[in-house]
């Protein structure tokens, strides 16, 4: 039994995920280079941000798979 084809998505849709990952990596970096105390611990939340989305995504598609 095939599965339904998603609907294609526009260049904008595909890599607004990846940019904002990039993004806030590029963020935290500076921050954990530049900055001490409060400004390190956001640049442990940005840093995270990029493994966290990864955990969650693996998750989706391992409970789309069921």
């Amino acid at each position: 039994m095939m599965k339904p084809r998603r609907p294609a998505r526009s260049l904008g849709q595909a890599f607004a995920w990846p940019l904002v990952l990039a993004i806030s990596t590029v963020a935290g970096l500076l921050l954990g280079l530049t900055g001490d105390g409060l400004p390190d611990f956001a640049a442990w939340v940005l840093l995270a941000s990029a493994p966290a989305a990864l955990v969650v995504a693996w998750g989706r598609r391992q409970d789309n798979k069921k």
